[in-house]
């Protein structure tokens, strides 16, 4: 009973973080900066499970669907309290990856979008708390860190294409 009693609290702040976070009125925070990149939950070791052509006006895009061998990691979460409007909270969320995609084009990674179900942890049993966050990893500038991670939130399902992706050239065969 305690555990259940401790899971739904959990699920209820959660539920008003989220929500208050969403409020246009709080400033709501949809991406953070990292210099040195942020660490992508169940990237280490994942699998490629399928790749895929991305259509549309720029050419050689890809998208590969990973599946990671170690899927529980950590998400950096920013909310903005309504009651406090000038602080805002940090949290390690445990999350498990229900999904993991890799962008690229003519080879080169610039994005991964991860969706993670939100975790809480009761001793050493990992519980779901009935809600997930999807973000994107991008990395701007072509240095290969993904420094800025985006909260999707109600952003339509797209992948902003850096412009240092844009300029790329496939490389003839033999140069």
């Amino acid at each position: 009973m305690r555990r259940r009693t401790i899971s739904l609290v959990a699920v209820t702040m959660v539920s008003q973080l989220l929500l208050a976070a969403a409020d246009p009125a709080v400033g709501a925070i949809r991406e953070l900066y990292y210099r040195a990149g942020w660490e992508i939950p169940g990237l280490t070791g994942a699998k490629i499970r399928e790749t895929r052509g991305v259509p549309g006006a720029v050419s050689g895009l890809t998208v590969d669907i990973l599946e990671p061998t170690a899927p529980r990691g950590r998400l950096k979460l920013v909310f903005r309290m309504p009651a406090t409007p000038n602080r805002l909270e940090f949290r390690d969320q445990p999350v498990e990856v229900q999904s993991l995609w890799r962008f690229s084009r003519y080879g080169h990674v610039y994005a991964y979008r991860l969706t993670g179900e939100h975790m809480g942890i009761e001793g050493d049993q990992w519980v779901a708390l009935a809600s997930e966050t999807t973000v994107t990893f991008l990395d701007q500038d072509g240095s290969g860190k993904f420094s800025v991670m985006r909260y999707q939130g109600d952003v339509p399902d797209t992948v902003e294409i850096p412009g240092w992706v844009r300029d790329l050239q496939q490389l003839a065969p033999g140069r």
